[in-house]
């Protein structure tokens, strides 16, 4: 999969940002996708899609926003950003984290007796 066509779509949808646009993101992109592939036992299915996407998502969004600066003014000139950008794909990223808990893989160690 790595970063799949339908991976990048998600993305796109769920940052608002065209395909043209996510190419500057390639590598959180690739990132997240290794990281949910590592992560669970079918990272092809669309719960799979969708977790990487959203933690795609997410991590764009902490690079965009994560500073903490919503506005600023210079001169005539004002800017501002949606300060609950980091926030809405935080929350999508643990919503897609939990809807797979059936799909993580299992690498834990159990002690079961002596």
């Amino acid at each position: 999969m790595l970063c799949s066509e339908r991976v990048k779509k998600a993305v796109s949808d769920l940052t608002g940002l065209s395909e043209s646009e996510l190419e500057g993101y390639g590598l959180i992109i690739e990132n997240a996708a290794q990281a949910v592939k590592d992560m669970l036992t079918d990272s092809e299915s669309d719960k799979g899609i969708m977790l990487t996407a959203a933690k795609a998502a997410y991590e764009i969004s902490l690079y965009k926003y994560g500073d903490g600066v919503t506005s600023f003014k210079a001169g005539d000139v004002s800017f501002s950003m949606n300060g609950e950008a980091v926030k809405n794909a935080e929350r999508a990223y643990e919503n897609a984290l939990s809807d797979c808990r059936d799909i993580i893989k299992d690498s834990g160690f159990v002690f079961r007796s002596v």
